[in-house]
């Protein structure tokens, strides 16, 4: 069953096309890779399914429910969230607290956003900064961090959040190569543990193929390609999309 359904979906930005009649679909519990050179509309892409801004046509459904029409807020209430790819965390803030107020709130109101958390909000929080391996950081402040430990605890704060899917914005960018492989792992155990679909944007080859079970190829905001992983490593218009790139 398809969790995720963007059907022949269209944005402009002043008059140029940032995705053209874009289709795919993430089916429930996979793991998705989103390929493409730079400027080929995969970060639009990403912020019309989550409703950072709506499509100018076409339709976005999320477990059956058409979401294009939706706000962030109400897409993310539905379970569908994601992260960037510069970090948005509170650096002044340490790892625990960031981790406190990712929970959801039933208000809103700031005041409200600071009062003290019940236990099994902290021990939620202790038991997924274990999990992103940051438990021995929990009281450093989150500004201090390494770049890649600050994508951990952003992965950290979205876990928080329970959510059905995840779309990750190019996950191992800036990252230490000697912190990829742990990332990789953490992406895998949270989509065979937790039960959480994923789709991934992803520039470092490696990584997607070792992820992605299917992945999607963009350029110049169209679709180009998709298939599994082995299929679109030896496709010639993959190869010559991002050669051309360069």
């Amino acid at each position: 069953m398809s969790l995720l359904q963007v059907k022949d979906c269209s944005k402009s930005f002043g008059g140029v096309l940032a995705n053209d009649h874009i289709s795919l679909e993430v089916p429930e519990g996979q793991i998705i890779g989103l390929i493409g050179p730079n400027g080929s509309g995969k970060t639009t892409l990403f912020n019309s399914v989550v409703g950072y801004h709506p499509v100018d046509a076409g339709t976005i459904e999320f477990k059956g429910q058409e979401i294009s029409h939706l706000q962030v807020p109400q897409i993310a209430r539905l379970g569908l969230l994601r992260t960037f790819q510069q970090t948005r965390i509170y650096g002044k803030m340490t790892c625990v607290q960031n981790m406190q107020i990712s929970v959801p709130h039933a208000s809103e109101r700031l005041a409200e956003m600071f009062t003290s958390f019940p236990a099994e909000v902290q021990e939620k929080a202790d038991a997924i900064l274990e999990f992103v391996g940051l438990y021995s950081k929990r009281r450093l402040l989150a500004g201090d961090l390494s770049f890649g430990q600050q994508k951990l605890l952003e992965f950290g704060m979205a876990l928080m959040n329970q959510p059905r899917m995840l779309l990750l914005d190019e996950p191992t960018a800036g990252i230490n190569p000697t912190l990829i492989n742990g990332i990789i792992d953490r992406l895998k155990r949270a989509n065979a543990e937790f039960g959480i679909t994923l789709l991934v944007i992803e520039h470092n080859m490696r990584v997607i193929m070792n992820l992605a079970e299917h992945i999607y190829c963009l350029a110049h905001g169209k679709l180009l390609a998709d298939g599994a992983p082995d299929v679109i490593r030896n496709d010639q218009r993959v190869i010559d999309a991002y050669l051309g790139a360069h």
